[in-house]
């Protein structure tokens, strides 16, 4: 049988002994019988009981729950741009084409090209991270400055360009900076 799903088994350490016996028993019957494709995990959580454990117990379900929505160890380890991109598609497949990774792993996995030389797979994960966060100009201007480095001159101009229009729509004051970057390049 297979079951492509994701659930998450969550209790109080301080809940009853009889609640949490119920649920080990609920488990086992999962562990014994386990569907391919089911991925799942039971925890106790603290002293906590039935009525304070639900926080703890929200924010940890979550957190298993979409932990593929962070980039796995091996694809920022092992970084390959086929890879990357296939991962961002099944991701936005999974969970909708307005899905993404949050702006922090996609900074990672760009830094990590950039200081072992991967200048392109540096700039793929920024173009991503730029369709992903469309506001956010630090990505923008670190894109814009890769391309400078790696003397693609017209897409960082381009870059740069889009940098003003996104400062001057969300009011963000860096205009002008951005236009003295272009006109460095232009001369």
């Amino acid at each position: 049988m297979s079951l492509n799903k994701v659930a998450y088994f969550g209790i109080g350490g301080g809940d009853g002994w009889g609640m949490r016996q119920e649920l080990l028993r609920y488990v086992e019957v999962i562990r014994q019988n386990e569907p391919k494709g089911f991925r799942w995990k039971h925890e106790e959580v603290g002293d906590e009981d039935h009525m304070t454990s639900r926080l703890l117990l929200n924010y940890y379900g979550l957190k298993f729950l979409f932990e593929d929505v962070k980039a796995s160890k091996e694809l920022v380890e092992h970084f390959c741009e086929e890879d990357f991109l296939r991962a961002e598609q099944e991701l936005k497949n999974r969970y909708g084409e307005k899905a993404r990774r949050p702006a922090s792993s996609y900074i990672h996995m760009a830094t990590k090209q950039e200081s072992s030389g991967d200048l392109s797979g540096a700039i793929t994960v920024l173009k991503r991270a730029i369709e992903a966060y469309p506001r956010y100009i630090g990505l923008i201007t670190y894109l814009a400055r890769l391309y400078v480095e790696t003397d693609q001159l017209e897409q960082a101009i381009s870059t740069y360009t889009l940098g003003i229009e996104v400062s001057r729509k969300y009011k963000l004051g860096q205009d002008e900076d951005l236009l003295a970057e272009i006109n460095k390049l232009k001369q």
